[in-house]
């Protein structure tokens, strides 16, 4: 009998070992660190930070997924996620050889725009020249998140086109879909190669006027957005136009926002630079019940209100896995009644991966 138990206890042992070593086998992880100091005009100076934590995962060659959980300090005048940590992306990904699909389920960021995978994410911002996101897409998520939804998302890439399209609860971050309703998305790209000349048409429509207990836009939304990418020699040109339709059911409110943009950015082995202007246009003076309030750096209830949008930034990268960098940003706004306001921001600081 003593025998029979220190037999299992060894198997016991071996199986929990076998099995633990092929679970850290299969899982790794990995994420964003980033550190800074800004200056928000009207606000506080402050040193602040935010991390982004994946788990990363590989059940086969064609099945993988990741988790990611998103904090940071909390209560600065950049809306990082914090204190408590957030769960955000949590992902299920088939993709099988060769075909140049990709099946996506779980929570992910919205498939609207190109533009979407150079956005600024918490603490990464390895793909964007900037530290703020531009207007339309800090009017969805703020200016240095993304929006995401739970569904499935499906994507097909040829040698010179990229589609995408999804279907998802709506513009909620969590399960709820109180309005019964779903959001669909669909994306073309047209390109010469993957770092080349490229368009983009983007367009996306999400019923979530009825969603008023969830954490929705509790808007009727339908958008396009088009996005020209120019690359010249070492500068890269974006060009993009777009519009927003915030439809209230109500003939006395104008619905639509219209947005536009431009962003000229260079790299010169570790050196990068980067100016972009983006610009919010609320169509009148009396704007949909379910338009939001006007992005940027000012504190506002607004929702007609014009914003000019200018970034400046320059960094350096210090290795493949950290960088440096120095953005001054500026927001003009226009009211209804005629009245102008300036809001300035500096923010310089690292970004490291591991």
């Amino acid at each position: 009998m003593k025998k029979l138990f220190i037999f299992s206890l060894i198997l016991s042992t071996l199986t929990h070992n076998i099995y633990c070593n092929s679970i850290l086998n299969n899982v790794s992880i990995s994420g964003t660190y980033l550190g800074l100091f800004n200056i928000i005009e009207n606000n506080q100076s402050q040193f602040d930070y935010a991390t982004n934590i994946d788990f990363n995962y590989t059940i086969s060659e064609e099945v993988s997924g990741i988790i990611q959980l998103q904090t940071g300090a909390g209560n600065g005048s950049i809306d990082f996620e914090g204190p408590e940590a957030v769960l955000t992306d949590i992902t299920l990904e088939y993709a099988p050889k060769n075909m140049g699909l990709n099946v996506t389920l779980g929570s992910f960021d919205v498939p609207f725009g190109h533009e979407t995978d150079k956005l600024t994410n918490n603490a990464d911002t390895f793909n964007n020249i900037h530290f703020f996101n531009s207007l339309p897409y800090s009017a969805l998520a703020g200016a240095v998140g993304t929006l995401n939804t739970l569904g499935i998302k499906t994507e097909y890439k040829l040698s010179n086109a990229h589609f995408i399209s999804s279907i998802t609860n709506g513009t909620s971050e969590t399960a709820n879909n109180n309005n019964n309703t779903f959001q669909t998305t669909a994306q073309l790209s047209l390109f010469t190669n993957e770092n080349g000349y490229r368009l983009t048409t983007s367009i996306l429509n999400s019923d979530d006027s009825n969603d008023t207990a969830g954490t929705s836009l509790n808007s009727n939304l339908t958008a396009y957005l088009l996005e020209f990418d120019l690359p010249i020699d070492v500068i890269k040109l974006n060009i993009n136009y777009g519009n927003f339709n915030f439809d209230d059911n109500t003939n006395s409110t104008t619905d639509s926002i219209k947005t536009f943009g431009i962003g000229i950015s260079t790299q010169l082995k570790s050196l990068f630079a980067g100016i972009k202007s983006s610009f919010w246009r609320p169509d009148g003076a009396t704007m949909s019940t379910s338009a939001p309030t006007v992005p940027g750096l000012l504190s506002s209830t607004s929702t007609s209100a014009n914003n000019d949008q200018y970034q400046l930034s320059i960094g350096y990268h210090l290795s493949k896995h950290s960088m440096i960098r120095t953005e001054y940003i500026i927001n003009n706004y226009l009211f209804s009644n005629s009245t102008t306001q300036t809001t300035a921001g500096f923010i310089s600081g690292i970004n490291v991966r591991f």
